[in-house]
C-alpha cells in the first residue's frame, strides 16, 4: 500500500500542530494512524514531505550526499564502543 492523501494530511496536521504548539491537534492525527494501523504511512509521508523540502532547497544531488551521510554516522555510532 502506498501513502495515501489521509495519510499526507495527517503527516500535515501533525507537523501543524508542532508547529503551533498545540499537542491535542498532533495527537489526534497520530492516534488516528494508529487506530487504522497506518502510522508507518504516517511516517512514510512526513520523510515524503521532508525530501520534497530538502530537494527544494538544498537540490537533489546535496540532499542525497547529506541523507547518506547521516546513514554512515549513525552507521559507524553504532559501531563504536558504548563508553566513548
Amino acid at each position: 500500500m502506498g501513502i495515501r492523501p489521509i495519510d499526507k494530511a495527517r503527516a500535515a496536521r501533525v507537523t501543524l500542530g508542532l508547529l503551533d504548539d498545540d499537542r491535542a491537534q498532533s495527537n489526534r492525527a497520530l492516534a488516528e494512524a494508529n487506530a487504522d494501523g497506518s502510522v508507518h504511512l504516517l511516517i512514510g509521508a512526513l520523510a515524503g514531505g521532508l525530501a520534497e523540502l530538502l530537494v527544494a532547497t538544498a537540490g537533489d544531488e546535496n540532499t542525497r550526499s547529506t541523507l547518506q551521510r547521516v546513514i554512515l554516522d549513525a552507521q559507524l555510532a553504532d559501531e563504536r564502543p558504548a563508553n566513548e
